[in-house]
């Protein structure tokens, strides 16, 4: 028997979208949940913890990136990947907030079925070196040596 297939949940208001979505994380072998939103999110991770949330920013009820917040904290190293396909925001920087606040990597909408599998297998196999960041993100300032002292 092979490895169990890894639990995706889908989290998104739009109808048309989360069914085609679902059905592309299906086709990939993925098991997949989707639901319409955080509240519903939150209920299914207690029910049944996924390995994975893929998760809409714009939603009427809550937006993803309180979600994000509130998945952190109740629901701790849950592996969270934001889809947006735009906004009141630009969407870079809705996809760049959305990366500090925890999400460890992020898909403008629309992807192809090749995007949204590697970057579901790099997150799933903890190779987040290569998961592209965000378009228009700048990677994370690294500290500068200290120059040494006594140097003029």
């Amino acid at each position: 028997m092979g490895e169990p297939m890894a639990k995706i949940l889908l989290v998104d208001d739009d109808d048309a979208f989360r069914t085609a979505a679902a059905r592309m994380i299906d086709g990939l072998g993925y098991e997949v949940r989707a639901v319409t939103g955080g509240r519903d999110a939150y209920a299914a991770l207690r029910a049944d913890p996924a390995d994975l949330v893929l998760l809409d920013v714009y939603m009427p009820e809550e937006d993803g990136i309180e979600v994000i917040r509130r998945l952190s904290t109740e629901f701790p190293g849950i592996r969270v990947v934001v889809i947006t396909g735009g906004g009141a925001l630009a969407p870079e920087l809705t996809l760049t907030l959305a990366r500090r606040l925890g999400a460890l990597a992020t898909l403008p909408k629309p992807f192809t079925r090749d995007e949204l599998a590697q970057t579901l297998q790099r997150v799933l196999g903890g190779d987040l070196e290569s998961v592209d960041p965000a378009p228009g993100a700048q990677p994370a300032p690294r500290p500068r040596p200290e120059p040494p002292e006594g140097d003029s």
